[in-house]
């Protein structure tokens, strides 16, 4: 992992992240939102705040499946008081979308993320494809 990498994902035992790692096979958004809203309501975030990081959630699951991942990790901590950070690292994905993807806008996948996240982002490194999401809590 690069530095540049670490310091966006940070180390997978930092107190305080939650690591989650998933297969994806049929039914991985589901089981990642299971998983999102149980860490979630651990914490007793608002119902706002829940629907808004489902939101978000789901658009970086569309996002990242249409690559072919065989599996991700997820990490969830606090980024502050009124945010939570969520890193989705992506494992064993083509260099394309897969062609049968249609009917995803890219476009409309920047604009819902814009609009809800604090903060977004995407990068890579030898590892794969990291995509982080920062919401709002308030």
């Amino acid at each position: 992992m690069t530095a540049q990498m670490e310091e966006l994902v940070g180390p997978p035992t930092l107190p305080g992240v939650t690591r989650f790692d998933v297969l994806c096979r049929p039914g991985v958004v589901e089981t990642v939102l299971g998983l999102v809203d149980r860490w979630a309501s651990d914490r007793a975030l608002s119902e706002g705040s829940v629907t808004r990081l489902e939101s978000l959630m789901r658009v970086t699951l569309a996002h990242g499946l249409r690559f072919g991942p065989r599996r991700l990790t997820l990490l969830i901590r606090w980024q502050d008081l009124e945010r939570v950070r969520v890193d989705v690292r992506w494992s064993g994905c083509s260099d394309a979308a897969a062609a049968d993807q249609g009917g995803h806008d890219l476009q409309a996948t920047i604009a819902t993320l814009d609009a809800l996240a604090a903060d977004w982002g995407v990068a890579r490194d030898d590892g794969g494809w990291l995509q982080w999401i920062v919401a709002d809590t308030e």
